[in-house]
């Protein structure tokens, strides 16, 4: 485990505004650098609301070595990073029960790790947490982390609907045992995430259309759509260029949505383009 306690400077700034609500996001990979989709969204809101908030961040790390993430210090009053390590069976049936006992589906067993959870349950316990925000929906699991004496309320912030996601996704794949295997997948995590969102006090997804699809499995839930967006004082359009037609893409080309959406600009967009400019060319950047 790894603790990055905040600066001197910024606790002193925030022991001195009492009034500041306190929020303790907990997300999966941490997000800096900011160098994906996922990071990019988490590492900006983060650095946002800690303008009028006080950030701690808990994180359940999928790199093999843990970066360097003094940036998070300047704006989080602590960060604290586990591990997703490796287990042992015995831990992973003692998990799976954990969560069945709680009410949790068993899909989120393999994201709830007992060190994460107690970290969460002494920072809510200890700085008086008032919102525990949960990113992705396969760590509800930690909801249950919450001290009974806590009124700690509670936001679940999608980044994606996993049932809308998979169903698309299937509808890309060639192959017959893979479109079938993310039916079943959009088919299974449809009710799941619907009896997530239920229990939580609000829900944040990225557009309206997904907030439409949450609406539809759970009336009356609460929800807000916060979209992706671009740092505008940081990124600004680059002067037109004086000679050149480049197009660029720039994604996870591991991730199946972007692939079939370059494969699908390629073969039915592009051409139409080359007909007007027939020095027209696609640059494809991934990792």
């Amino acid at each position: 485990m790894v603790i990055l306690p905040t600066s001197g400077r910024l606790l002193q700034f925030n022991t001195s505004m009492p009034e500041r609500l306190k929020v303790l996001v907990v997300t999966y990979g941490t997000p800096y650098p900011p160098n994906s989709g996922v990071s990019i969204r988490d590492f900006n809101l983060l650095r946002r609301i800690s303008r009028s908030v006080i950030v701690y961040l808990c994180v359940l790390a999928t790199e093999s070595s843990i970066p360097d993430l003094s940036e998070l210090r300047t704006f989080c009053a602590q960060v604290i990073v586990v591990p997703a390590t490796s287990r042992t069976l015995a831990q992973v049936f003692t998990n799976s029960i954990r969560c069945w006992i709680a009410g949790y589906q068993l899909a989120s067993h393999q994201f709830f790790y007992p060190e994460l959870a107690q970290a969460i349950r002494s920072i809510i316990s200890e700085e008086g947490i008032d919102i525990l925000q949960i990113e992705h929906s396969f760590l509800v699991a930690y909801r249950m982390t919450i001290p009974t004496s806590s009124r700690c309320r509670t936001v679940l912030s999608l980044h994606n609907v996993g049932s809308h996601q998979y169903l698309r996704i299937a509808k890309t794949q060639s192959a017959l045992w893979a479109r079938i295997s993310y039916w079943l997948k959009s088919f299974l995590i449809r009710r799941m995430e619907a009896a997530n969102a239920a229990e939580f006090d609000h829900c944040v997804v990225v557009s309206t259309e997904e907030a439409r699809l949450l609406e539809a499995g759970v009336p009356g839930a609460k929800f807000s759509v916060v979209e992706n967006g671009v740092d505008c004082a940081d990124i600004r359009p680059l002067a037109q260029p004086a000679i050149g037609n480049d197009l660029l893409f720039i994604g996870v080309i591991g991730y199946p949505p972007n692939a079939d959406a370059v494969l699908y600009f390629c073969k039915s967009i592009l051409p139409l383009i080359r007909s007007a400019i027939p020095d027209a060319r696609l640059i494809v950047v991934g990792h």
